[in-house]
C-alpha cells in the first residue's frame, strides 16, 4: 500500500467523517457533541495532559476530587488522544477545539488503519475500503460517540496488519510497527489493549505454528517493548488502585454485560436503526451493522459451498456432535414445557442455561470437526479466523452470565474464565466493550468476503462495491450529531488566594464535570469530581452535604482557604447557603450571575483533618483492649469478621439506619478506655449519621462521652486511610467495661456498616 493510496483513502474517510458527524465541523470551538458529561470530562483531561508533565506526581494527582491524590488513575488518562489534542492546544487552539478535532480524526484514523489491514489480506483497495468503512464508521462507534477514549481504536487494526505483513516478509520494521501500534492503543484505551490481548491469544495459534519459534520470539519482543514503554502507566494505576482498594464488583460486571438482544440494539442517533435503541442502554447497544454482517456471511457461504473448496474427509464426527447438541437443546426445551425431570443418573433442573451451554459446546465442536474447518485451519484461512474471532469476542461481550431479554442462557462462558485472571476479575467493569475488537474482526471478514464474492467478476465489482459501501454508510448514518453549547461560568479571578474550590450542589454528573472544567480555567483544584472510579471520601462528602451535616464543611475548611461557589438556582430553599454561612469564619464574597461565593478559612475545626481525631483528645491513647462480645440491632452472628483485618468483611445492618439502634461492645475487663475506632472499610458512606457514645461499668448506668454528627470525621477517615476508613472517637481515660454506640438519627436508604472495631485503654 503506497503513501499516495493512503493519503487518498484518508482524505475520503475524513470527508465522510465530516458528513457523518455534521454539524460538528461548524461548532469546533463553541459546543461539544452529544452531552456535557463524558465529552467535557475528556476535554478537561486533554487540557491537563497538554499543560502538565505526564507521569509526574502533579499529573497523577490531577485537578479534581481534591484533596484525594491519584485522580488521573480513576479513569482512562487519554494520553493517546493527547498525541493529537496537545499540539492543537500548543498551537493556540482551545481545549474545546482540540477535543472536537481529535474526535473527528478518530474516524478516518480508525478507518485508514482498518483499510491497511484489509489491503494486507486482499491486496485490493475496494475490499480494503469495505474494511475501513465497516470498522471506522460502524454503528457501535456512534453508540459511543461521547466516549473519546473508545473511539481512539486505531491501534488494533494496525497491530494486526503489522503481524500479517511480518508473516509475509519477516522484516523487523513490521514488528516495530506492531510494538508502536500496541503502545498507541495502550495510551488510548486500556480496555481495548486488554481485550486485544485476548484477540492476539486467538490469532497466534491460528496463524503461527509452534515450530516457528522465530515468529513467536519476534512477536514476544514487540509485546515486551510495548509493555516496557507503558510500564509507568501500568505501575501508576496499580499503585493508586491498590492504595484505594479499588475493585469492580460482580454486580457491576453483570450490569455492564451485553444481552443477546444487544446485537439488535443500536444508538438512537442512527437514522435507519435508531428505533432499536429501546432494546438496550447505550453501553449495551452492540448492533454491528446489517451490511457488514451480510457481506462477511456471504463470503463464508461462498467459501464453503463452492465445489472446488469442498475438502475430502469424513463428516461423521461433526454429525455426531451436532446430534448431541440437538439432544441438549431438546432437554432444555423439555424443561420449559414439562418442568424438571430425571431419568436414572441424568437430571435436568430448572437451570436450562446449563443444558443450553452443553448444546453450544457440542455445536462448536461440530463446526470444528467439519472437514472445511480443518482445512481452513491447515491453510491458515484469514476469513475463517476472523469469522471465528468475531463470534468468540461477541460471546465475551455477554459477560460472565449471558442473558437473553434478562434471562440467563449460558453457564460459565469464556468471560467467566477470563474473570479468573487478576485484571479481568478486579478492574474490568464493562465486558460489553469486547464489541469493538469483535467489530474489527467482523469488518476484516467482510473485506475478505467481499473479495471472494467479486473475484473474477470485473464487470460487477464496481457496482458491488458501491452497493456495499452505501449499505455500510446507511447503517451508520446519523442525520445530524447533537451539539451542546457550553454553559455559563464565573470569573476565574475569584479563585485567587485559595487552595481549592468547592462548587455546590455536589454530586450531579453535569455540574461536577462543569466544575472540573472550570478548574482548568481558574487553576485551582476542585473538590468536585466525576470519573470511572471515585475516591471513598467523595461518597461521604455527597451524603453529608445532602443531610445538612455541617461537620463535613469543617473538614473542607481544614484543607486550607476554600472558595465555595454556590449555584443559587439549585438552592432555592437556601438550605446550602445556610449550611455554608454556619461555618465559623465563613465570609460572603458576593455574587456573579446565578452564583454566590463564600470563602472558608483554613483550619479551626475540632479534630485533625488528616487523622480524623479530636485535637482536644490525648495524643497517645494506649493499647488495644480485648473485646469479648458485641450486640447490635439484629445481633452480630460472627464477631470474628470485625477483628480479621479484612476491609471487605464485617457487619452490616439488614435495615436502613434507625434512630435508637444500639451497638454495645463488651471489653475483657473494666479498664480506663480512651477511644473506639469503627472502621468503615470500602463503603465509608455507610457511616452512622449522628451518634451518642456512652460508657458503663455495669451495663446499667451510662456516661456520655460524645454526641454529634459524624460526616466530617468519616470524610477525614476516608482521606487518611481509604482502604479502612477508621472512624475514631477519643476521650479522656474513663474506666468502662461496656461501650454503647447509639444512633440519634435515621436514614431512609443507608444501612449501618462496621468492618472493624478497636477499643483502646490507657493501661
Amino acid at each position: 500500500m503506497t503513501w499516495r493510496a493512503a493519503a487518498y483513502a484518508f482524505g475520503a474517510y475524513a470527508a465522510l467523517a465530516v458528513v457523518i458527524t455534521f454539524p460538528l465541523v461548524l461548532n469546533l470551538s463553541a459546543a461539544l457533541p452529544h452531552d456535557l458529561g463524558d465529552p467535557l470530562l475528556s476535554t478537561s483531561i486533554l487540557w491537563w495532559n497538554a499543560h502538565t508533565l505526564p507521569f509526574s506526581e502533579r499529573w497523577w494527582n490531577g485537578f479534581a476530587f481534591f484533596p484525594a491524590p491519584g485522580m488521573l488513575a480513576f479513569s482512562d488518562h487519554r494520553l493517546g488522544a493527547s498525541l493529537i489534542a496537545s499540539p492543537i492546544q500548543w498551537l493556540g487552539g482551545s481545549d474545546i477545539t482540540a477535543y472536537n478535532l481529535t474526535l473527528l480524526l478518530t474516524f478516518p484514523l480508525s478507518a485508514l488503519a482498518a483499510h491497511f489491514l484489509g489491503w494486507t489480506l486482499t491486496k485490493r483497495h475496494d475490499a480494503a475500503a469495505i474494511c475501513g468503512l465497516a470498522y471506522g464508521f460502524n454503528p457501535y462507534r456512534i453508540a459511543h460517540v461521547e466516549h473519546l477514549e473508545l473511539l481512539a481504536a486505531y491501534g488494533m487494526p494496525l497491530a494486526l496488519a503489522a503481524l500479517h505483513r511480518f508473516a509475509e516478509c519477516r522484516r523487523a520494521k513490521w514488528i516495530a510497527l506492531f510494538a508502536v501500534a500496541l503502545i498507541v492503543q495502550g495510551l488510548s484505551t486500556s480496555y481495548f489493549l486488554l481485550f486485544f490481548c485476548v484477540m492476539l491469544a486467538l490469532w497466534l495459534p491460528w496463524f503461527v505454528r509452534w515450530r516457528d519459534w522465530r515468529f513467536l520470539a519476534a512477536a514476544a519482543l514487540g509485546g515486551l517493548c510495548a509493555a516496557a514503554v507503558l510500564s509507568p502507566i501500568i505501575v501508576g494505576y496499580l499503585r493508586i488502585h491498590h492504595g484505594y482498594a479499588m475493585t469492580r464488583g460482580f454486580r457491576e460486571v453483570l450490569a455492564f454485560s451485553a444481552d443477546v438482544s444487544s446485537f439488535a440494539a443500536a444508538s438512537p442517533l442512527l437514522s435507519l436503526w435508531g428505533w432499536t435503541s429501546a432494546l438496550a442502554a447505550s453501553e449495551r447497544q452492540l448492533f454491528p451493522g446489517l451490511a457488514v454482517t451480510a457481506i462477511a456471511l456471504g463470503g463464508a457461504v461462498l467459501a464453503v459451498w463452492r465445489p472446488r473448496n469442498r475438502p475430502a474427509g469424513s463428516a461423521a464426527p461433526s454429525v455426531l456432535f451436532a446430534a448431541l447438541g440437538c439432544a441438549a437443546l431438546l432437554a432444555a426445551a423439555s424443561v420449559r414445557i414439562a418442568g424438571t425431570w430425571q431419568i436414572g443418573p441424568l437430571r435436568v433442573s430448572e437451570d436450562v442455561f446449563k443444558p443450553q451451554s452443553v448444546a453450544l459446546v457440542f455445536i462448536v465442536l461440530s463446526v470444528a470437526a467439519l472437514p472445511a474447518t480443518r482445512r481452513a485451519f491447515g491453510r491458515k484461512s484469514p476469513l475463517a479466523f476472523y469469522l471465528f474471532a468475531s463470534g468468540f469476542l461477541f460471546l465475551c461481550s455477554l459477560g460472565p452470565k449471558p442473558t437473553f431479554l434478562g434471562t440467563q442462557v449460558l453457564y460459565e462462558p469464556p468471560y467467566a474464565w477470563l474473570m479468573r485472571l487478576p485484571v479481568f476479575g478486579s478492574a474490568v467493569r464493562v465486558p460489553a466493550r469486547f464489541a469493538m475488537p469483535a467489530v474489527l474482526a467482523l469488518a476484516t471478514a467482510s473485506a475478505i468476503g467481499f473479495a471472494r464474492l467479486t473475484r473474477g467478476r470485473p464487470r460487477v465489482r464496481r457496482w458491488a462495491f458501491a452497493c456495499a459501501a452505501c449499505g455500510i454508510v446507511a447503517d451508520t448514518w446519523t442525520g445530524g450529531l447533537p451539539m451542546v453549547a457550553m454553559r455559563s461560568t464565573w470569573s476565574p479571578e475569584r479563585a485567587a488566594g485559595v487552595s481549592s474550590v468547592l462548587e455546590l450542589p455536589l454530586g450531579m454528573i453535569e455540574s461536577d464535570v462543569a466544575a472540573m472544567h472550570r478548574a482548568t480555567r481558574h487553576g485551582r483544584p476542585t473538590m468536585n469530581g466525576y470519573s470511572g472510579f471515585s475516591p471513598p471520601h467523595y461518597a461521604v462528602l455527597r451524603r453529608a452535604l445532602g443531610e445538612g451535616d455541617r461537620t463535613v464543611l469543617d473538614e473542607v475548611a481544614a484543607q486550607g482557604p476554600v472558595l465555595v461557589a454556590l449555584d443559587r438556582r439549585a438552592d432555592r430553599d437556601l438550605r446550602l447557603r445556610a449550611l455554608v454561612e454556619a461555618v465559623p469564619g465563613a465570609t460572603n464574597e458576593g455574587f456573579e450571575g446565578r452564583w454566590a461565593f463564600f470563602r472558608l478559612p483554613g483550619g479551626g475545626n475540632r479534630y485533625d483533618a488528616r487523622s480524623g481525631m479530636d485535637t482536644t483528645a490525648p495524643a497517645n491513647c494506649g493499647q488495644a483492649n480485648t473485646v469479648t462480645g458485641i450486640t447490635g440491632p439484629e445481633g452480630v452472628s460472627d464477631i470474628r469478621t470485625l477483628f480479621d483485618g479484612d476491609p471487605m468483611s464485617g457487619w452490616t445492618s439488614r435495615d436502613p439506619q434507625r434512630a435508637g439502634d444500639l451497638l454495645v461492645v463488651t471489653a475483657a475487663g473494666a479498664r480506663p478506655t480512651c477511644s473506639v475506632s469503627l472502621s468503615l472499610g470500602a463503603v465509608p458512606e455507610l457511616y452512622p449519621g449522628s451518634v451518642a457514645i456512652e460508657l458503663s461499668l455495669d451495663g446499667l448506668q451510662w456516661d456520655t462521652v460524645f454526641t454529634g454528627e459524624t460526616g466530617g470525621r468519616a470524610m477525614a477517615a476516608a482521606l487518611r486511610d481509604p482502604e479502612h476508613s477508621p472512624l475514631v472517637f477519643r476521650w479522656s481515660g474513663t474506666p468502662a467495661k461496656f461501650i454503647r454506640i447509639r444512633l440519634l438519627t435515621s436514614h431512609p436508604i443507608y444501612p449501618w456498616a462496621i468492618n472493624e472495631i478497636v477499643v483502646r485503654s490507657t493501661s
